[in-house]
């Protein structure tokens, strides 16, 4: 990239600005898909399958998330600031995003962890329910209560034991690019990558009646919903 020309570096540097956007897109679905996962431990659709997704889940995040980090790295850290201004701060842009993806991801991390050790499982087969009492029916004899065995309940450890260290992996690495690449938060500038998206007038709003929960609204509290 030295040898090369003006316009050659300039198409350059878009196309890294476009690779970095996209790995950043990727990582914020990944952020959202897994938090659905999350949410699922402990409820009526918590099992086996929902553990191994969130094994194999968290292995991914981090994959994406180390892709992303060290695209940025390269970027914002090559020496000679060979960026132009605009691609400089677009790049600071994904930066700051990347970061807060991150931490999302850690927190959800952390709450996948605590929430396996509230609900562990009980045992491998498959049929065995996440909320069990231990109390079986045997007719006429009563009832007796079942531990789960020691192989069970060592499994059951593995889930989250894994997630503490996939969580302590992202927070040193989070740790690593805050000290690397000095970029402020509120140094950074939200743009808007929506074409034709356009700010809404005082006249055009004024006369635009609301929609959803604010239209049933009273008018004293129209003009406080968020989501007119």
């Amino acid at each position: 990239m030295r040898g090369a020309g003006p316009g050659e570096r300039a198409r350059e540097a878009r196309e890294a600005v476009a690779e970095c956007r996209a790995a950043y897109e990727a990582l914020n679905r990944f952020t959202a898909s897994y938090r659905q996962l999350v949410l699922g431990v402990g409820s009526s659709a918590d099992g086996r399958r929902l553990r191994r997704a969130l094994e194999d889940s968290g292995r991914r995040g981090f994959e994406l998330s180390l892709g992303l980090r060290n695209q940025l790295l390269a970027e914002l850290t090559e020496p000679g600031g060979r960026q132009e201004e605009e691609v400089k701060m677009e790049l600071e842009r994904i930066w700051v995003l990347c970061l807060s993806a991150l931490e999302i991801f850690l927190q959800d991390l952390g709450r996948a962890h605590d929430l396996s050790q509230l609900f562990p499982l009980p045992s491998l087969a498959p049929e065995t329910q996440l909320v069990n009492t231990g109390v079986t029916s045997f007719g006429p004899k009563g009832w007796s209560l079942r531990r789960p065995s020691g192989k069970a309940s060592e499994r059951a450890r593995e889930l989250p034991e894994e997630l503490a260290q996939w969580g302590q992996r992202l927070e040193e690495m989070l740790v690593e690019m805050e000290t690397k690449v000095n970029v402020p938060v509120w140094s950074v500038e939200a743009t808007v990558d929506s074409p034709g998206a356009e700010e809404p007038s005082l006249e055009g709003s004024a006369g635009r009646s609301p929609r959803g929960c604010c239209a049933r609204a009273p008018l004293r509290l129209q003009s406080h919903c968020i989501v007119a």
